[in-house]
């Protein structure tokens, strides 16, 4: 039974009121509700036309694409994706600077020194060592440039090494016929690897047994766990200053497995991988030859544009924001645009399809 709106008892309003017949009422509350409820509508249906014009487009027949759940509208993320492939690519004029910088600190001093032996060296077998490395620093082979940027982005875009955005990196060949190193810019939104100059370094040689390897292949990168310093410049019993002249620059890549002579065989083991500049008497004429106990040596000149770049600190830059005035990093670096984090190391002797010239006899140190 539905009870009056009143509350009251139809009953107990009969005995209120005995001179008037009373009746239960035959009202209902939820036909007045549905009456109000009818009328609010009504009421509201008359004003969406009129918001609709309000809000609508000058093409307002079209209808309206509603973003799904958690993404931004259309235009705003068209937008975004624009300003983000713009911040993730460098202006064409900084990549220009890099390679003209480059030819001029790093290539120029290398063939400078190169021509210098040349000039000064009388054993026959030297000079013809050194005219081969004059004929990879100015005449690369085209189908080794092929295989350098092909192999470089093969290993960026493999599965768990694939880099979030574009970014500088360096790749190195150990191959003892080209002992090879080259700074990248990988493209992300392009796909594609371009180069901005090469020079000499020296890998390591297993052959010299003991504590030497093979300079492990891979894609190594540069963090803060295994932190970065600087050479002191200070000379060994044999007056070798190893890690280059004094506030040289030393990434360190942390310990890596490679593979090294033991007993008559070969065994993979540790070594803590380098990169880092050598003697610059002794060293830099050694450069383009395996010869380290496994690191990967470059040139002064390499060391400084590396280092006052910030080629390799993607993780360095973002530590220095909270600590600007750390003793690791130059107050006087220029940072590239889009710092990366990745040393890559390959190997063009062991692509079949690819000629490249005989590996040059180790010599004993001088």
């Amino acid at each position: 039974m539905h009870l009056p709106i009143s509350g009251v008892s139809p009953h107990a309003a009969c005995r209120s009121r005995a001179s008037k017949p009373c009746l239960p009422s035959t009202r209902r509350p939820g036909l007045a509700l549905c009456l109000a409820l009818l009328a609010c509508l009504a009421s509201a249906a008359r004003s969406w036309p009129a918001a609709a014009q309000d809000g609508a487009p000058p093409n307002s027949d079209q209808a309206a694409i509603i973003p799904a759940a958690g993404q931004p509208p259309a235009d705003q993320s068209a937008a975004s994706a624009t300003d983000q492939s713009a911040a993730e690519q460098p202006a064409d004029k900084e990549i220009e600077e890099l390679r003209q910088e480059f030819k001029t600190s790093v290539y120029d001093a290398t063939m400078a020194r190169l021509n210098h032996y040349l000039a000064t060296f009388r054993d026959p077998k030297a000079i013809k060592r050194i005219q081969g490395r004059v004929q990879r620093m100015v005449e690369p082979e085209s189908a080794y440039i092929n295989f350098v940027t092909a192999d470089a982005l093969a290993k960026l875009t493999k599965d768990g090494t694939t880099p979030l955005d574009s970014q500088y990196f360096l790749y190195v060949d150990r191959n003892p016929a080209m002992q090879d190193i080259f700074v990248c810019f990988y493209d992300a939104a392009a796909g594609r690897v371009e180069l901005l100059g090469h020079d000499l370094i020296s890998s390591g040689d297993i052959k010299r047994g003991a504590d030497y390897f093979e300079t492990p292949t891979g894609v190594f990168e540069h963090v803060l766990e295994n932190f970065d310093y600087r050479a002191l410049g200070t000379p060994n019993a044999e007056g070798w200053r190893g890690l280059g002249e004094k506030d040289s620059r030393v990434w360190d890549f942390g310990y890596q497995t490679g593979l090294k002579t033991y007993k008559n065989g070969t065994t993979l083991s540790q070594l803590r991988l380098l990169l880092h500049a050598t003697d610059p008497v002794a060293g830099e004429e050694r450069l383009g030859r395996i010869d380290s106990k496994g690191c990967i040596r470059i040139s002064k000149g390499l060391n400084h544009f590396l280092d006052i770049h910030a080629i390799l600190d993607w993780h360095y830059e973002q530590w220095a924001k909270t600590k600007p005035a750390n003793w690791l990093l130059r107050k006087e670096r220029k940072p590239v645009s889009l710092p990366g984090r990745y040393l890559i190391v390959g190997d063009s002797s062991q692509n079949d399809g690819l000629q490249t010239a005989s590996a040059a006899k180790p010599a004993a140190r001088p």
